[in-house]
């Protein structure tokens, strides 16, 4: 299967990281993958994130190599805008050799006719379609606010999300006494990812 030069930039780098630390890349996380990238001068390389065949488990993904990802399967071209540093396929539809149509729609089927003798049935490689508009990796830190001042436990908070460990915590207050904003502000100066849901009679 071939990849893009700039798929190819990222598969020499993520080998060279590989030995150079002695890493494993059948399980790689975001941060591996952003490392390598970043070391590449690459973007974050949402090709390998977005196409199923390539997750290696929760939070972890497979690099290809050699045409074939670690976990067996084979490596599928992405399809997507150069934003992702991905070639957008032609839109035409071209006859090949034996009458057989190539299409770079989302898994595509080609028609082949009959052959007059006998042969192994190839399957078609599919053109997986890479969801279009967005931009690069979303960034769901919050931002450090210069007015906010510490109480309570927060520096429980920020150890806790420092670790990286499942560690439910239970915060409670009156309304409107900055409970949210303590929690978003903890993220903000650990570096840690928030993401917000609102428990309601309406949302249970």
């Amino acid at each position: 299967m071939s990849f893009t030069s700039k798929q190819e930039m990222f598969r020499s780098a993520a080998i060279s990281w590989a030995e150079k630390f002695s890493k494993d890349l059948s399980r790689v996380d975001k941060d591996d993958l952003t490392v390598i990238a970043d070391s590449a001068g690459l973007k974050f390389p949402h090709w390998i994130t977005r196409v199923p065949i390539y997750k290696g488990g929760r939070g972890l993904w497979s690099i290809p190599v050699d045409g074939v990802s670690l976990n067996g399967s084979p490596a599928i071209k992405a399809v997507a805008d150069s934003s992702v540093g991905v070639e957008k396929a032609p839109e035409s539809v071209d006859t090949l050799n034996d009458g057989v149509e190539a299409s770079n729609s989302p898994l595509a089927v080609p028609s082949q006719t009959a052959s007059p003798t006998p042969s192994l049935s190839v399957l078609p490689e599919s053109v997986v379609e890479m969801t279009k508009g967005s931009n690069g990796h979303i960034n769901n830190v919050p931002e450090k606010d210069p007015l906010f001042v510490p109480f309570g436990n927060f520096s429980d908070l920020v150890s806790i999300l420092k670790s990286k460990m499942f560690y439910p915590a239970f915060v409670t207050g009156l309304s409107g006494n900055g409970k949210t904003f303590m929690v978003e502000q903890a993220c903000a100066k650990a570096k840690r990812d928030m993401f917000r849901v609102n428990v309601t009679i309406e949302t249970c």
